[in-house]
């Protein structure tokens, strides 16, 4: 067990995703004389923005190690920034909030301060036949599960000639969504290309259940997404929800079939469950409530950020949506609130961040980026989301590590384009 000892405070943070990597940080740099723990599964993080170039990449120019060394960010790299981080991987089995010990599969860890972070997985919203039929897009695996089924699907129509076997349906019109089917596109046209003989018309669906692509986003930015899968080849349906899964396809509404060997389910998550000694109040998607400064009403001592967490905003009366951008504003916080108490000061109330510029690719170099009402488009869109990327590689890990993975990854994943 790392028991903390009388002069020295211990934090421990469980989950090294985009929330947990940036609260260790911040704490450890707040808090020099006090030990951090972060806990996690694995010893790397996934950097999601990427997944969908995992996916869609193509088997001459990339195998799965060089791929994954495009998304993952070893978690070594990134606490040998601070001496006072150390980093435990094990499976976290129970909170006891009452004793202050996070029980784990290795062991158990005592805390001072506690941030849970854990982030979320897919959520299949018990629609019939689609977690058994569907392959998500969460992980590393995931992705390459995904790159090895489009593979597939081209061996199988060159035995079969069955067109059925090049239809592929995404179901969830969010960002993974999104950039997936247009990616996707890209990749499908690429390896029809090198294929002997005659291929037909390969398909991608893109289904999404709101009346719009990017639900909850500002129907300008949607409405100009739509036009451009379209214009890609992406079909593309909004206001249809998947209702069940089948081997040769899925059912929309209970009654419309659409044919593919195929599906893909980016259609939405929920909060990775963890279990307390005691009641916690929960949402509907396992998300912990929150108090106005994203602790535990009866805990104060512990914080919550990312996926995992349920903060409504007073301006919308609805929680606040599970993005990257989101996690990293709440694990800033998160830390303030930790330095806070340690230093025996009031923890300040969170306020939600208005406005955040967005930034999705649309495939090969081509992306688009929305602030203030604006659309940026094409090559100088996916310049800033490159950008992006090293911007965030650089605030976890140390440069000398941060240029060669951006760099690395970028010149891999280029060539897809």
């Amino acid at each position: 067990m790392f028991w903390k000892n009388q002069t020295q405070k211990q934090i421990v943070i469980l989950g090294a995703g985009f929330a947990g990597l940036r609260a260790a940080l911040d704490i450890a740099k707040g808090l020099p004389h006090d030990r951090v723990i972060l806990v996690d599964q694995k010893p790397f993080q996934v950097y999601h923005p990427a997944l969908h170039e995992v996916a869609t990449s193509l088997r001459w120019q990339a195998d799965v190690f060089m791929l994954k060394g495009t998304v993952a960010v070893e978690i070594d790299d990134v606490v040998a920034r601070r001496k006072n981080i150390t980093f435990k991987q094990a499976k976290v089995e129970l909170v006891d909030v009452n004793k202050r010990i996070v029980r784990t599969d290795t062991g158990d860890l005592a805390y001072d301060y506690l941030v849970i972070a854990l982030g979320s997985k897919t959520d299949y919203y018990g629609i019939p036949g689609l977690e058994q039929r569907a392959l998500p897009l969460k992980t590393f695996e995931d992705g390459v599960k995904i790159r090895n089924r489009i593979y597939e699907s081209f061996v199988s129509f060159s035995r079969t000639q069955d067109v059925h076997n090049l239809s592929f349906i995404i179901g969830g019109g969010g960002f993974s969504g999104v950039e997936l089917a247009s990616e996707m596109v890209n990749c499908l046209r690429r390896i029809a290309g090198r294929e002997r003989g005659t291929v037909p018309a390969y398909s991608v669906w893109l289904i999404e259940g709101a009346n719009q692509l990017l639900p909850g986003f500002p129907a300008k930015l949607s409405n100009f997404i739509k036009r451009r899968l379209e214009y890609l080849g992406v079909k593309v349906l909004t206001g249809s929800r998947i209702t069940e899964a089948r081997d040769n396809g899925v059912v929309i509404d209970n009654h419309v079939t659409i044919p593919g060997s195929t599906i893909i389910w980016t259609g939405g998550v929920r909060a990775c469950g963890i279990t307390f000694n005691k009641n916690i109040p929960l949402d509907s998607k396992d998300r912990i409530m929150v108090s106005s400064r994203l602790n535990l009403e009866t805990h104060p001592e512990v914080f919550i950020a990312g996926d995992v967490s349920c903060f409504h905003d007073k301006n919308t009366g609805r929680p606040l949506p599970q993005t990257a951008q989101m996690a990293l504003h709440q694990a800033k916080h998160a830390a303030r609130g930790v330095i806070s108490l340690a230093y025996g000061s009031n923890v300040p109330i969170y306020r939600p961040k208005k406005k955040h510029p967005f930034i999705i690719t649309l495939s090969g170099k081509y992306a688009a980026v929305y602030e203030n009402n604006k659309i940026i488009a094409g090559w100088p869109a996916y310049l800033v989301r490159k950008f992006s990327d090293l911007r965030y590689l650089m605030s976890v890990l140390p440069w000398r590590k941060a240029l060669p993975f951006w760099f690395k990854g970028s010149v891999i994943l280029l060539k897809n384009d």
